[in-house]
This record gives structure tokens, C-alpha cells and sequence, in this order.
């Protein structure tokens, strides 16, 4: 534990580049190589297409402070934009190192790439800084505006098959709110839910309130790691489905403060009526049958609630608070809990890299309902062991338990480029949960493993790992197949 925090605090004090992208010149004349380049902001993915990947979507490496490609682009005048993946919105954005952008009759929206431009010129990038900001800002409110209704197919043991429906508005002057709304229906449930949220700029780009209404399947994934599409494969051809659901039907108002791409801080109030769902889809690719949806705790969840998260997304520190009670605003729960989360990346070269989590959650007060318990064990978290299976009981509390009060997780990952589109990963894994808030923590209670993994594309995004449990006994090397990083 102690070499766990010490690799996060170097982590975490790595210097970040600041160069958005340059073109470099090796002497021919039909074209050259240029550096694309992206900022991040939690993004799942950057893509750059454009006339010289004949609007193909290529897709950026992600570093400790954002996005990069290098590419080949012939010398005249190319048009170009970035697509941004943020997991529930894709969306189509100009790029904000270059000046000239137009609304091409053809192609939209998109950069213009000049011959023989060095796109990262320091007098260049300082110009005009401030109108080229608002004027990208109208871009990307144009583009995400004229998006359309989109659509996705997933799959759970709750509602079977689930067709899901998204759109969004984004007002095109500053003070205009946005709207965004999704509708689905699951098939085997023959149920509905959706939900609206509205987002009113207070300051634009800083300070905006937030009002959302839903009725839906709600999954809770514990802080597993494990993506919805990641998930609905699972579940479609291996019977196995990672996510835990109740019904949740509620509304949340909150306050986001923003701070470019380093600080995001929402605070609020939420009132949520939680109820139990049972399992309604048995059908597998693979013969065998869904665990039941575990028991919840029902009742109406009245809470004051706070989240906080300072850097980027490899690098950031993370903090969650939440407050429920009757002596609040009533409710049928009474607890107060924290959460938070440290993470790091440092890059070592352009073929390495040092990855370390640790996080650590509590409850203060009260006693947590089943559904809001911390769980560790498997997947994104303590890998090798059953998932969700660690836990230390509390001495005084007869019955089976189900999940904890207090939770400590630790990860440490060094990947290496082996051969092209094939990488090498060692990692190592340490945490437990403890059933009882107020339990003396002892190091020797947690669970660790170690193991290797083979990357198997550009963006870590298909692994292969082969885990060795460190506890006591005989536990041979368990093989795990993963479509996204390990944590």
C-alpha cells in the first residue's frame, strides 16, 4: 500500500503538455506529417476525419492531458473535424487550434488545414484567443444542435432487450438552456422509462442549474468498471449480467460550476422513490441462467448531495458526498456517506505508461440501504475473485451480509507497446470492504492479485488478462477478457 501511494503522488505531479498540434516537414513535396490534437475532458473517445482520410473516422491515442494522432496529409488545402465520444453523446467539433473554419456546402462544418501551416505557431495561438473561443463555442452549440434523435440497442436480465432513444438541444446563445431527454422500452419487461434534464446557464461556460426528472431501470455497477455495452454482450452470449437494478423514479435539482477542463463541482437535492425489480430476461447465447436481481431496501430517497472533481480524466482527484435523514428533509433513509478517488497517469515515452487508483468510501452515519452498499471483487476492481465477493462481517450482525459500510481499493498498472497493435500490461490489485463503518481497518484484511495482460488494439480498449489471486491456497490463474481499460 504504501508503494501504491507513493507511485500516485509521482503520477500526479507529472507535467502536462500544452501543445495542441504541429505539422513537421520531411522534405517532400506531396505531403507531410501533422500532430492532431485534442484536450480531454473525460471523453471515452476522440476521432479526427477529414478529405485526407476520405472521411474515415480515425481514432486519437489518449495521453496524460488528452488526445493525439499522427497522420499523413497531402500538401493542399484539407477540410477536417473532430468527433468527440462522450459515452451517452457523440458529437462533431472544429479545431480549436486552427483560425479558419467554415460551413462547407458539402461537408458541413470543418477546419481548414492550409498547405504548409504550422498549426501550433505560439503568435498564432495567442491571437484573437478570446474571439476564437466564443466562435468555436457557436460551432459546437450549431453542430450538437442539428445531431438528431439517435439510437441504441442494449441488453439486461430486467427488460431483455432494451431499445433506447436520445436527443438533445443546445441553445445557441449563451443564456438559452438545453434540453436533453431519452425514452427506451424494454422488451421482455414490457416497461418504459425515460427522464429530462434541463441545464440553464447561469455563466456561460462556468455556472449552470441543473433540473432533471426521471422514470427508469436504474443499474448500479458498483464502481466495477464495467461499460453498459460491455455488459449487454456479456449477458447476451455468456449469461452473465454485472449490473445490479431497482426502479427509480424521482427529481434532482443541482448547481455545476465549471473551470475549463480541471474542476467540475455540482451540488444539490434529490428525491428518488426506489423499488425492487425482478428478473424478467433468461435467454443466453449460452446455456445457464441469470442470478436474481439482488433484494433492495425500498422506500423514498430524500438526500443532500455534493461531487467534485479536480483535473482530468487519467488524472484527477474525485470526491462524492451525500447526506440523507429524516431531520433533513425526511425520507425513509438515514446515512451520510463520502467517497473519493485518486488517479493517476505518467507517460513514459510514446510507447509506456504508469497507471495508480487508489479509493477509499464510508459511511458516517446511519446505516446505508442494500442498494447504496459498497461492493469490490472482480472486473475493474480486485480482479480474480468472485465478483463482488469481498468482505470482511461485522462480529455483531447475524445473517448474510450483502456488501459494506466502508471500502479500500487500490490499482497499479505498467503497460508497454510490445508490437504494433499489441501491447503489454502487468498489474497488481489490493482492496476489501468491511461490513461494520466504525471496524479498526487492518492492511492484512485485504484481498490482492497480480497478473499479465495482452492489449490487442491502438486504444487499450480489448484486453486479455491472466490473474493470479495473492491469498492463502491453491487458486490456479483465472483468464479475463475485457473491452475496456482495467480500471
Amino acid at each position: 500500500m504504501p508503494l501504491l501511494i507513493l507511485i500516485f503522488i509521482i503520477l500526479m505531479t507529472g507535467t502536462p503538455s500544452c501543445v495542441l498540434a504541429q505539422a513537421a516537414d520531411d522534405g517532400t513535396d506531396d505531403g507531410r506529417w501533422v500532430i492532431f490534437t485534442y484536450d480531454d475532458h473525460g471523453y471515452d473517445q476522440v476521432y479526427v476525419t477529414g478529405t485526407f482520410t476520405d472521411w474515415d473516422l480515425v481514432p486519437l491515442t489518449e495521453h496524460t492531458f488528452g488526445w493525439s494522432v499522427r497522420l499523413w496529409v497531402p500538401r493542399e488545402p484539407q477540410y477536417y473535424h473532430f468527433t468527440v465520444d462522450e459515452g451517452d453523446d457523440l458529437w462533431d467539433a472544429i479545431d480549436p487550434a486552427v483560425r479558419t473554419a467554415l460551413n462547407h456546402e458539402q461537408y458541413g462544418w470543418v477546419s481548414v488545414l492550409e498547405a504548409g501551416e504550422r498549426i501550433n505557431d505560439a503568435d498564432r495561438h495567442d491571437e484573437n484567443r478570446k474571439e476564437r473561443r466564443a466562435r468555436n463555442r457557436r460551432i459546437r452549440r450549431e453542430l450538437k444542435h442539428g445531431q438528431g434523435i439517435t439510437a441504441d440497442v442494449s441488453y439486461q436480465r430486467v427488460d431483455g432487450f432494451v431499445l433506447n432513444f436520445n436527443d438533445h438541444h443546445i441553445g445557441e446563445d449563451p443564456y438559452t438552456p438545453s434540453l436533453r431527454w431519452h425514452v427506451n422500452y424494454g422488451f421482455s419487461s414490457g416497461r418504459f422509462g425515460g427522464g429530462l434534464t434541463l441545464l440553464q446557464p447561469l455563466a456561460p461556460d462556468h455556472l449552470d442549474l441543473k433540473f432533471a426528472v426521471f422514470d427508469r431501470t436504474m443499474p448500479n455497477n458498483r464502481f466495477s468498471g464495467i461499460g453498459v455495452m460491455e455488459n449487454s454482450l456479456a449477458g447476451f452470449f455468456l449469461h452473465e449480467d454485472y449490473f445490479d437494478y431497482h426502479r427509480a423514479k424521482g427529481v434532482q435539482a443541482s448547481l455545476v460550476l465549471k473551470q475549463d477542463r480541471w474542476l467540475r463541482l455540482e451540488a444539490g437535492v434529490r428525491s428518488v422513490d426506489q423499488s425492487r425489480v425482478g428478473r424478467r430476461s433468461v435467454w443466453s447465447w449460452k446455456d445457464g441462467e441469470f442470478i436474481p436481481n439482488p433484494a433492495i431496501d425500498e422506500g423514498n430517497l430524500r438526500s443532500l448531495f455534493g461531487e467534485v472533481r479536480v483535473g482530468g480524466k487519467l488524472n484527477h482527484i474525485k470526491a462524492l458526498y451525500e447526506r440523507s435523514g429524516s431531520d433533513l428533509f425526511g425520507g425513509d433513509f438515514d446515512f451520510e456517506r463520502i467517497w473519493a478517488q485518486a488517479r493517476g497517469r505518467l507517460d513514459l515515452g510514446s510507447v509506456a505508461g504508469l497507471d495508480a487508483r487508489v479509493a477509499a468510501g464510508r459511511n458516517l452515519k446511519g446505516a446505508l440501504p442494500l442498494q447504496e452498499r459498497f461492493l469490490l471483487g472482480g472486473l475493474g476492481t480486485v480482479r480474480g475473485y468472485g465478483y463482488q465477493s469481498l468482505l470482511v462481517p461485522a462480529e455483531d450482525v447475524p445473517g448474510q451480509p450483502f456488501g459494506g459500510e466502508m471500502s479500500l481499493l487500490a490499482n497499479a498498472e505498467y503497460s508497454v507497446e510490445a508490437f504494433d497493435d499489441v501491447g503489454l500490461v502487468l498489474f497488481y490489485d489490493a482492496g476489501m470492504v468491511w461490513q461494520d463503518a466504525h471496524a479498526d481497518v487492518d492492511l492484512g484484511d485485504l484481498k490482492s492479485s497480480a497478473g499479465i495482460g495482452l492489449l490487442l488494439d491502438d486504444d487499450d480498449d480489448i484486453r486479455i488478462d491472466f490473474i493470479q489471486r495473492l491469498d492463502d491456497g491453491d487458486h490456479p490463474v483465472s483468464v479475463q477478457l475485457r473491452l475496456r481499460r482495467g480500471f
